[in-house]
């Protein structure tokens, strides 16, 4: 399923951070907009609101040079799980707790940066076989939609995870499954298209792959 971590020993980790830094930051920004903050004080709503701005301009001051460190990830990480956790306590979200519920084993993964590389890196994969199967006409219009709609659902995955800034093992193995199942998919696909213009190049036809 995953490649071993010795093979990863290479991979360098924060050039992903940025990725990770913006999806949280927009998830944020989703969760304060949806938030119903009509019945919290104007001392609250300020706290809310000065600790948003705190945390753009971290993140702004990380990301102007292009790269970020890991010491600057983590202290955009503490913002974020800070910010995270004053929402908690000012607007509770009702759905946390099925949530953590639904991912199971709450243990943190023992190497995060180790963790969110695997993520990625089959990710990448998986992307990189839809592209390659749309283009070699292996995967059609239709099976680019479902993949696409899994590979998002995969992505979702990731970012609700990484919402407190952690991967629980419960939260590994959901999307590590989620990923398995999208390059089965993905290959599955690809073979049957490959199969069946075989099957047709054997007996004089032609197959449509306009669909």
């Amino acid at each position: 399923m995953y490649s071993s971590s010795s093979s990863l020993s290479g991979l360098d980790v924060s050039a992903y951070f940025k990725d990770i830094i913006a999806s949280r930051q927009d998830r944020q920004d989703d969760r304060l907009e949806d938030a119903d903050l009509s019945k919290l004080s104007e001392k609250d709503k300020k706290r809310l609101a000065d600790q948003d701005k705190a945390t753009d301009e971290l993140i702004a001051k990380a990301l102007a040079d292009k790269s970020v460190t890991r010491e600057e990830y983590d202290k955009i990480m503490k913002a974020l799980d800070a910010q995270n956790t004053l929402l908690d306590r000012l607007v509770p979200d009702k759905t946390k707790k099925d949530y953590l519920k639904a991912m199971g084993n709450a243990t943190p993964m023992q190497n995060q940066d180790m963790a969110l590389a695997m993520i990625q890196k089959n990710l990448d994969k998986a992307e990189k076989a839809i592209e390659d199967g749309v283009k070699s006409g292996k995967i059609d219009a239709q099976e680019k939609k479902i993949l696409d709609a899994s590979l998002a659902k995969t992505r979702e995955l990731l970012d609700k995870a990484l919402e407190d800034g952690t991967i629980s093992k419960g939260e590994f193995s959901k999307i590590s499954t989620s990923e398995s199942q999208l390059l089965r998919s993905a290959n599955t696909y690809s073979r049957n298209r490959r199969y069946a213009r075989s099957s047709l190049s054997d007996s004089g036809l032609a197959l449509d792959t306009t669909a």
